[in-house]
């Protein structure tokens, strides 16, 4: 379970980079269905391993 106080951006975001890592496509789509999640684009980039200015 990945949480924190409001669980819009970050949770989000922690919680589609490791369904992604671990090529969970179901649980990806299911989160993406979700409207009120916005992942944190800067938690994604960096949990793809990418760097964000």
């Amino acid at each position: 379970m990945v949480h924190c106080n409001a669980g819009v951006s970050r949770s989000s975001a922690v919680a589609m980079g490791i369904a992604e890592h671990y090529g969970d496509t179901v649980t990806l789509e299911q989160l993406k269905e979700i409207k009120r999640y916005l992942p944190n684009p800067r938690v994604l980039t960096i949990m793809r391993g990418g760097k964000y200015i």
